[in-house]
């Protein structure tokens, strides 16, 4: 859609820069409100949808007339954007701000009212408490409980794009022209993001 290649670039620099901002942000969310025996579950669903994603646009851009198919693909996002005033900030959150009256009724909106919250709630102020003592920011990015972590993440990550299952997503509609082959890119590409999503549900 782009009509030139220095926009084409401006693109890609606007999407990478999205992902980078939203799919932290996503996670960290997820972790902060779960519960625990939920967390595995959840971060999982939250890397599937990305897949989910490749595959509606590969269906909907097979669907329909190329010249809609941009709107259509921001139509999730605008969805996103109506509803994202109801969202509430994690009880982590206002008790890392001081606020706990808003911890507690973000607890209740989250668990639901036949939810005992108190015992979760404590755990947050534990977790949180430092008995006076001035935390060192700078020190505890040397902790091994931070940097273990983080060097987990960063070695699954990099595996993950080593691996090239998002350049098979991007350029699956070219990769898969093969000759002879009666089957559609298109179907192909589909049956690629179908495979990608039973694995991770595996």
């Amino acid at each position: 859609f782009a009509p030139t290649y220095e926009i084409l670039l401006f693109g890609c620099l606007l999407n990478g820069s999205a992902v980078g901002t939203v799919r932290p942000a996503v996670g960290l969310y997820l972790s902060e409100i779960s519960l625990v025996r939920w967390r595995g579950a959840l971060g999982s669903f939250n890397a599937l949808t990305p897949t989910a994603g490749y595959l509606y646009g590969m269906m909907v851009g097979s669907l329909l007339p190329i010249s809609i198919v941009p709107w259509v693909m921001v139509g999730p996002s605008i969805v996103f954007l109506l509803f994202s005033w109801v969202l509430m900030d994690t009880p982590l959150w206002y008790m890392k701000v001081g606020r706990p009256v808003d911890a507690r009724r973000s607890m209740e909106w989250l668990r639901g009212p036949g939810y005992k919250i108190d015992a979760e709630l404590r755990e947050l102020e534990d977790l949180l408490s430092t008995d006076g003592v001035k935390l060192d920011k700078v020190a505890l990015l040397t902790k091994r409980s931070f940097v273990l972590p983080v060097l987990i993440l960063s070695g699954l990550f990099s595996i993950h794009a080593s691996v090239g299952a998002d350049t098979l997503s991007y350029y699956a509609l070219t990769l898969f022209i093969f000759p002879g082959v009666s089957l559609s890119p298109n179907v192909i590409a589909v049956f690629l993001q179908i495979s990608f999503a039973v694995g991770m549900l595996a």
